[in-house]
């Protein structure tokens, strides 16, 4: 995942990964038009979220969540980037899931604050089932207009 060797485990794993990050490089993604990504599409009437297998976590959670760890992905509707975070996310219905980006400071939240006070919709996609390395940066603080998706390429050596 983080191209690090197979015998980093414990504090030799904190150790090589702390290293690659002070020496980190972002590396803008590589944009694809195929991919396995394509190979299962919902749209419009055909988007039925009830087929997915969405636990009831606790038993006093107030709904199933398909998001826990999974990644927010929205972009600042003012400069363009792309942010991706980790919230929760509780399926309603059939149609429609909602989305927990209420925490002061987080990124997604600016984002929102900022189309609804333009008076437009917060587009977001959430990404369910993702590389590993997107749920680690989309879950780590990272500086506010920077891309994880540059943080991963810079972390894998090589764009994602």
């Amino acid at each position: 995942m983080a191209g690090l060797p197979m015998d980093s485990v414990g504090l030799k794993l904190v150790s090589r990964f702390k290293e690659k990050l002070n020496k980190l490089q972002p590396i803008p993604p590589r944009i694809v038009k195929t991919g396995p990504v394509f190979e299962n599409t919902m749209a419009g009437d055909a988007v039925d979220i009830l087929k997915f297998p969405v636990p009831k976590v606790h038993e006093l959670d107030g709904g199933r969540f398909i998001g826990t760890a999974c990644v927010a992905i929205t972009r600042d509707p003012d400069e363009g980037w792309l942010n991706l975070g980790t919230y929760r996310a509780m399926v309603h219905d059939e149609k429609s899931v909602g989305l927990f980006m209420s925490s002061a400071g987080k990124h997604g939240r600016m984002h929102m604050e900022k189309y609804f006070k333009q008076g437009k919709p917060c587009p977001v996609v959430l990404c369910v089932g993702q590389d590993p390395l997107l749920l680690l940066a989309a879950g780590n603080p990272i500086e506010l207009g920077y891309s994880e998706y540059d943080y991963c390429g810079g972390i894998r050596g090589r764009p994602s």
